[in-house]
């Protein structure tokens, strides 16, 4: 069954100043609509919920979905970090791949017409839950949406991992780092490095290696039904887990990294003109050159 819309958050890109009149211009279209509007920059207080305004408005009143202006990582930082990531987000790309996002600057009047009209569906994507134990002790979490990396710091030297799916051991590697992708994040960091295009309504990690050397593993789509753990082997080297790019935790020898299934989901809002493969080739994912 479609949402109705009553209530509507905005949220646009902190120092941007096409993104902040796009807001304003949307939030003036939403109210002679009638439509309840909530509105503010990125990256603030997460604590901070704005206050309402136009016909309507309702303070004790969640949002009925969240409007984010700015680009993929926008997106990626309210819904990790703030309450906007328990809503259901539709973003308006001011960026410049906007894989996440379903509209541009230019076309979402009509989208958010028809919304207001027939209300909206939605598709719920894989998470994980990050964190990093050492000597026993839980010394880092975090929420990934695209990716949780093990990598090499300033360095040009290859770190060794250990590799373990369920509990039980899969290999040990030396490689410049390892990817750990939700379907969603495989058009991110994860394609780049050579692992594969996952169709995101499927519940699996996408394992790859980056630029591994005298080291037989090849990208690995796994269940998700289980945890993932690596293990830090060298003793000497500089590493370092991010993310989805945006959040760092240096390592030390014999960390271990637990990678599971968030059991908050992302949730997005469909559009039927914005299908998972025409994206791809609207982004240059598939298709010719």
């Amino acid at each position: 069954m479609p949402t109705k819309v009553a209530s509507i958050l905005l949220v646009y890109k902190t120092d941007a100043p096409k993104a902040h009149a796009l807001a304003l211009e949307i939030a003036g279209w939403l109210s002679d609509a009638g439509v309840a509007t909530l509105l503010r920059e990125s990256q603030t207080d997460p604590a901070i919920w704005p206050v309402p305004r136009g016909r309507g408005a309702d303070p004790a009143r969640e949002p009925d979905l969240a409007i984010l202006l700015g680009g993929d990582g926008t997106l990626l930082s309210e819904a990790r970090k703030t309450r906007v990531g328990e809503l259901p987000i539709l973003g308006i790309n001011l960026g410049r791949v906007g894989f996440l996002t379903s509209l541009g600057p230019k076309n979402w009047r009509p989208a958010l017409l028809g919304i207001l009209k027939n209300g909206f569906h939605s598709v719920t994507r894989l998470c994980l839950d990050v964190c990093v134990v050492r000597d026993g002790e839980k010394v880092f979490a975090s929420r990934a949406i695209n990716d949780a990396v093990i990598g090499r710091g300033a360095m040009a030297r290859l770190v060794e991992l250990r590799l373990e799916y369920d509990g039980e051991y899969v290999c040990d590697l030396r490689a410049d780092g390892l990817i750990v992708a939700t379907p969603t994040g495989t058009t991110a960091y994860c394609v780049s490095a050579g692992g594969p295009l996952v169709h995101p309504d499927l519940e699996a990690y996408c394992v790859t290696p980056v630029c591994p050397f005298q080291t037989d593993l090849k990208p690995m789509v796994l269940p998700s039904f289980a945890p993932i753990s690596v293990t830090t082997l060298d003793t000497g080297a500089d590493m370092h887990l991010t993310a989805d790019g945006q959040e760092g935790f240096p390592l030390r020898p014999r960390d271990q990294i637990h990678v599971t299934r968030s059991a908050r989901g992302l949730t997005l809002v469909t559009l039927r003109e914005d299908t998972y493969f025409e994206k791809l080739r609207r982004k240059g994912f598939v298709g010719q050159r």
